[in-house]
């Protein structure tokens, strides 16, 4: 059951790395434009 909360969680903080990522890397190309 813990194993499994666990997993679900690092799953999440997975998606949430990558999604932050993706906005900073999107922020940069704009600020690069500009």
């Amino acid at each position: 059951m813990f194993l499994k909360i666990h997993l679900i969680t690092m799953k999440s903080q997975k998606k949430m790395s990558i999604l932050s990522a993706k906005v900073l890397f999107v922020h940069g190309s704009q600020l690069a434009v500009m």
